[in-house]
């Protein structure tokens, strides 16, 4: 069984391009209204003033080109190693 997003929820994956300007992770999600959205991450160059890392996200509206149902698979609960 494919897994299915709900309103308001959303699937980012790892990326492993070697481009600098490529996001590190990319993937879909809905807003509450149920609408279909391409999202996009990038991790920080430089951390805040704490110290932490953080991610710059970009949400579009899917191409006419790319399939809405890109993953069928299961997020894994696995975050080891994201950034």
């Amino acid at each position: 069984m494919a897994y299915e997003k709900k309103p308001g929820q959303g699937t980012l994956w790892k990326n492993d391009s070697a481009s600098e300007r490529a996001p590190k992770f990319s993937g879909w999600c809905k807003d509450p209204a149920g609408k279909e959205w391409r999202i996009a991450a990038w991790v920080s160059d430089k951390p805040d003033k704490n110290g932490n890392k953080w991610l710059s996200l970009k949400l579009e509206e899917p191409r006419e080109q790319q399939n809405v149902n890109h993953h069928d698979e299961t997020p894994a609960d696995d975050d080891d190693d994201l950034f």
